[in-house]
């Protein structure tokens, strides 16, 4: 009798897990390569299945460096495969459809250059989403249609050898202080203050991104781990000209953008100005069962879970004049900055068990806050074209202004292995806001001496103070007001000699450094 039972109760489950199976939908896989008509890959080209009706995209990827690409998690359906690259003709393939019976696809797709004639004179041309330089690497958003509508802050994360971690920290080939700079200057500001004005730039309004794992000695000594540089968009097109874009992600929350690019150039006086607005929303969750494999701890298990949610804005603006004082010199002034805020709600339980997963004791953490920043950069920029030889001098002289106020409350409770509320309860609030400001100037001279030898030089000062106040209340209580003064006096010489393939750099950067901390509250 309880042999059937038992011979009854597997037959059912099997069925039920039959069921399920059967029950859930079918996604498809649609995979492949694409290369030039030379058979050679062409890498991050954009990869998107269309809607045949509207020809809207449903879903789409980047191709690797090798020229692959892999959609999953596709919708049963039909759909048009449309490959393109700039630089190349679109490939759009015949309707595919994705079946119970069919639901892994794999395409070769072949791009050919895009080729325009004009009399008798053929140009052809390609722009890379990544370029590699001599000494660094080049990313250019535009070149891809997913990116351009991105924000700086989701391209860096599929760039190679970019890693930005749960924490916003980024690392460049693995190594931590990577200076991050904005048309050539620093932004003075790192992990959680840097990720908000990252998300808030758009690629359609950035002209590229440099990333340059050995700085030269032109450099500060800062970003000896390498410095990744967005330049921003320069329009200098004759006449009066503009453009307007915006951008819808869907994923389970929804982000948009939206901005707008004008210019104006009447011969020796070029305006330009630039605004974009971005929106998002964010959710991560995590869940983690850790065993202790200590003799005191043995068999014993950590369980975690959480879920956090966050949502924000940002505005960004630039504008500028050019003045051209004669065919070889050129005065500009710039102003650049941006608003924004951040706000998060974080859920998380940690439990402690025993090895039949009993339940010892429960921690409950309740936090939300808000993160608040504005930015304002002004420089004056002098270029001097001495010759068509390329020998050039350019002076800057830039202030900018950085500020930050973030506010949070963190909410712990404490439960027993009955479930019943300790008294333990403990309630924190945070308040932190920071001021910097920093004012710099530097000139640099480029000449080059022939085809193989060329150099360079420059002379650099800059003076930095940061003022940050915190206040905590609660279960722990702080009061602190830090001020940070850093003077820096720097110069440098660099030498390159390109031969044939192979490109040989050598400089030398000196740098004085005088920085003063005090804490006002402690008076130290």
């Amino acid at each position: 009798m309880k042999t059937r039972f038992i011979h009854h109760l597997l037959l059912a489950g099997l069925l039920l897990i039959s069921g399920v199976i059967q029950s859930q939908p079918v996604s498809g896989v649609v995979k492949g390569r694409v290369i030039d008509t030379k058979n050679q890959p062409v890498a991050f080209a954009t990869a998107a299945l269309l809607n045949p009706q509207t020809t809207q995209i449903a879903k789409g990827v980047m191709c690797n460096e090798k020229g692959e690409f892999l959609i999953d998690k596709t919708e049963p359906g039909e759909y048009i495969l449309s490959v393109r690259m700039l630089g190349f003709n679109a490939n759009e393939s015949e309707h595919i459809e994705i079946t119970r019976s069919l639901n892994i696809i794999e395409k070769v797709i072949i791009l050919t250059e895009t080729v325009q004639q004009l009399q008798e004179t053929v140009i052809a041309g390609k722009y890379d989403f990544v370029e590699q330089a001599v000494d660094k690497t080049i990313i250019n958003p535009n070149a891809s249609i997913i990116s351009s509508s991105e924000s700086i802050y989701e391209i860096l994360k599929k760039t190679p050898g970019v890693l930005i971690d749960d924490n916003d920290n980024i690392s460049l080939k693995g190594m931590q202080g990577v200076q991050v700079m904005i048309d050539n200057k620093p932004t003075y500001v790192s992990g959680k203050d840097l990720a908000p004005l990252l998300k808030g730039m758009l690629g359609k309004n950035v002209k590229n991104i440099e990333i340059i794992e050995n700085p030269s000695a032109r450099y500060d000594a800062e970003g000896i781990s390498g410095i990744i540089n967005i330049n921003t968009k320069h329009n200098q097109a004759p006449g009066f000209n503009g453009s307007f874009n915006s951008g819808l992600t869907i994923t389970r929350s929804l982000s948009e953008n939206a901005g707008i690019i004008l210019n104006a150039n009447f011969g020796k006086i070029n305006a330009y100005g630039n605004y974009s607005f971005s929106n998002w929303e964010r959710w991560h969750s995590l869940d983690v069962k850790r065993r202790f494999i200590a003799e005191d701890m043995s068999n014993s298990y950590l369980l975690m879970d959480s879920e956090d949610l966050s949502n924000g804005n940002s505005h960004n603006y630039k504008a500028g004049i050019d003045y051209l004082i004669s065919k070889t010199q050129v005065l500009s002034i710039m102003l650049r900055g941006g608003d924004g805020i951040r706000k998060y709600t974080d859920f998380g339980n940690s439990a402690f068990a025993d090895g039949n997963m009993t339940i010892d004791s429960t921690l409950t953490n309740i936090s939300d806050g808000d993160y608040h920043w504005n930015n304002k950069t002004f420089n004056v920029n002098y270029k001097w074209d001495i010759d068509s030889t390329g020998k050039t001098l350019i002076a800057d002289a830039d202030y900018a202004h950085f500020y930050t106020n973030s506010g949070s409350h963190l909410n712990s409770r404490y439960f027993d292995n009955s479930g019943e509320e300790m008294d333990r309860n403990s309630k924190l609030e945070n308040t932190q806001k920071g001021d910097i400001d920093i004012v710099s100037v530097k000139l640099d001279y480029t000449h080059p001496i022939n085809k193989i030898y060329s150099f360079e030089t420059g002379i650099k000062g800059s003076f930095v103070k940061t003022d940050s106040r915190a206040n905590m209340a609660g279960y722990y209580q702080q009061d602190d007001n830090f001020v940070f003064e850093e003077n820096i006096q720097a110069a440098y010489i660099n030498t390159t000699a390109q031969y044939a393939k192979t490109t040989v750099q050598i400089g030398l950067r000196v740098e004085n450094t005088i920085s003063t901390g005090k804490s006002l509250s402690l008076n130290q």
